[in-house]
């Protein structure tokens, strides 16, 4: 299980809300007490990674997992948004893009190209 911290707004984390399961939150993480926010996410490879003929870097195919066992996803009829009501299939799918010497990730949305923020 991974964290998940903004880049742009350091300090703040994608979090899940026990009393509204399907949004997504950014939430400044103050501590250990949080309230009802969990912030813990599992990153689930697809498939094997693909090579990028330009470079030889490998692309990564993910789901997002959170704690109640669903999956980030871009809204189906809103492809600018993500919610977390998601299976496995193709709103779900990110591709990882790794920076600052692989510390640092980027997840873009395989569905709609918009980077996860």
């Amino acid at each position: 299980e991974q964290t998940l911290e903004s880049n742009k707004f350091p300090g703040h984390y994608l979090a899940m809300n026990a009393h509204n399961k399907s949004d997504v939150f950014a939430v400044f993480k103050q501590g250990k007490d949080n309230g009802d926010y969990f912030f813990k996410f599992n990153i689930i490879n697809i498939d094997a990674p693909k090579r990028d003929n330009n470079n030889g870097n490998g692309r990564e195919i993910v789901v997002i997992q959170h704690g109640f066992g669903k999956h980030l996803r871009v809204k189906p009829h809103s492809e600018s948004e993500i919610n977390g009501n998601g299976g496995r299939g193709k709103f779900a799918r990110w591709s990882i893009e790794y920076f600052d010497n692989q510390q640092k990730v980027k997840f873009k949305s395989t569905k709609s190209g918009k980077y996860l923020r």
